[in-house]
C-alpha cells in the first residue's frame, strides 16, 4: 500500500548556520550591567577563550541591564574590595538592585 505521505511535498527549512543566542544576565546586589559585562569579558564568558575554542556563548548576544534601584556600593565586601582596589568597581557612586531582598523583606 502507498504511504500517506506519497505524492505530498514537505517543505523543509535549513540553515546554514544557527541562529544567535541572546543571553539575559542580571548582576548581583550594589553591581552594574556595565561591570557586570566588563567581568565576564575579562573571565572569558562574552567572547571565547583565547585558545580559540568557541564556547556555548560564543558569538553570543549579552544583554546585563542595570537594575531599577539604587543602593549604597560596598567596597568592604570581599569580592567588591578586589575589584576596588583594582580601579574596576567604584566605591563612590550609587550602585545598582534588582530589588529582591526587599521582596523577602531583608534589608539591602
Amino acid at each position: 500500500p502507498p504511504s500517506p505521505a506519497q505524492g505530498r511535498s514537505i517543505g523543509v527549512l535549513h540553515c546554514s548556520q544557527r541562529p544567535k543566542a541572546r543571553v539575559l544576565f542580571l548582576h548581583g546586589l550594589a553591581g552594574s550591567g556595565g561591570l557586570c559585562l566588563q567581568l565576564l569579558r575579562m573571565t572569558g564568558w562574552v567572547e571565547p577563550l583565547t585558545s580559540g575554542k568557541a564556547t556555548l556563548f560564543s558569538g553570543a548576544e549579552w544583554a546585563c541591564p542595570d537594575g531599577p534601584l539604587q543602593t549604597k556600593a560596598r567596597a568592604e565586601e570581599s569580592t567588591y574590595a578586589a575589584l576596588s582596589r583594582r580601579g574596576l568597581y567604584d566605591a563612590t557612586k550609587p550602585q545598582h538592585s534588582w530589588g529582591l531582598f526587599r521582596l523577602l523583606g531583608v534589608p539591602e
